[in-house]
């Protein structure tokens, strides 16, 4: 399921076209919504879903721009706990390319999606998709993404999609490194890598000390 605001409109269908007939893709669009709205428990209903489903929320925009950034996180939190049961892909808020980057939205923007990454992080069926910040990726205002960058953002979605829901080897990889043995032989001939290695050996016995006497200290003298 996609699910978020006017950002990801049409964005089921690209989707949808990327991905095979096995998959059941279904977009929910809200226009000039919160997070409040879009993760409410009346639309997102998840007690069917399971680790086989794939939940994508995109949100935050207007949370941002009128100044609510915590409000929305504080909604935020109770939806993950919904969701713990499947998969979540949350794409962050990408900036206004209509203003200049030391504005006050896009300094919002970047403090937003810090949060975000600390918020998801004790969250471990969530992770989070980064948002394209090239100009050709929007529209002429640079409020809204166009096709182009509707078309990456939809490809990036289902790359990431597939990777969630391919499965995963359980069977763990333990390499093992060449171990020299012991050598008794002044030279010893080893290949190792295509590479091979001269190893040279001097074993030299051990010297025996002499036992020291007490009396030779100065101070038994």
């Amino acid at each position: 399921m996609l699910i978020g605001d006017s950002h990801i409109k049409r964005c089921s269908e690209k989707i949808s076209n990327l991905l095979d007939d096995s998959y059941n893709v279904t977009g929910i669009t809200k226009t000039n919504a919160n997070l409040e709205a879009i993760t409410s428990p009346t639309d997102v209903n998840v007690d069917g879903y399971t680790k086989d489903d794939v939940l994508i929320l995109n949100g935050g925009t207007m949370n941002v721009a009128r100044n609510e950034m915590n409000n929305g996180l504080r909604h935020l939190t109770p939806f993950l706990k919904r969701t713990f049961s499947t998969i979540v892909l949350i794409l962050d808020v990408p900036h206004r390319l209509d203003l200049v980057n030391s504005s006050c939205v896009n300094k919002e923007t970047n403090v937003y999606n810090r949060k975000l990454q600390k918020v998801v992080k004790t969250s471990n069926h969530v992770q989070i998709q980064a948002m394209r910040r090239d100009r050709t990726c929007y529209t002429k205002h640079g409020m809204h993404i166009n096709s182009l960058g509707k078309n990456w953002m939809c490809q990036e979605i289902t790359k990431k999609f597939l990777d969630l829901l391919s499965p995963k080897s359980n069977n763990l990889t333990i390499p093992l490194y060449w171990k020299v043995p012991h050598l008794t032989d002044t030279t010893t001939q080893c290949s190792s890598n295509s590479t091979v290695c001269s190893l040279v050996m001097n074993q030299r016995p051990l010297r025996k000390k002499t036992p020291t006497k007490r009396n030779e200290y100065f101070l038994w003298a």
